[in-house]
């Protein structure tokens, strides 16, 4: 009889700690990429720098257009600006500064959703800057 009651509550007590363990692992986030790249060469206005924000935080810089300018890149890719963020809408805006005393010419806004394990793919191109 005291071995049943003691197996009983070792099991008892197994399940409960078991159970406990489970409840404290967080939920795993789901994410996706984003690439940003840029086509501003045709500025022709000096040394090219595009400051990226994401939702009003600034993510990175591009400072290299991406080549050839026919094509479109993965995430990841050089000269690109790749980011990972939970799944969700996020509102983007880049701005466009020229030359070596970097004078904001211009900037890109727009809203992007990021899906789970999915790349993203924005692009700035010159020709639909909006003048600063």
């Amino acid at each position: 009889m005291k071995t049943r009651t003691m197996n009983y509550i070792i099991l008892s007590l197994f399940f409960i700690m078991s159970t406990l363990q489970s409840c404290d692992k967080e939920p795993e986030t789901q994410t996706g990429e984003i690439v940003f790249w840029k086509f501003t060469d045709m500025l022709n206005c000096g040394p090219i720098e595009v400051k990226v924000s994401l939702n009003s935080n600034k993510i990175g810089t591009l400072n290299i257009d991406f080549q050839p300018y026919d094509s479109i890149p993965d995430c990841g890719a050089e000269n690109c600006l790749t980011v990972n963020k939970p799944i969700g809408e996020y509102n983007y805006k880049a701005e466009c500064y020229c030359g070596t005393n970097k004078n904001l010419i211009g900037y890109w806004t727009g809203t992007l959703n990021v899906k789970q394990d999915s790349c993203t793919k924005i692009f700035f191109d010159y020709n639909e800057i909006t003048k600063q």
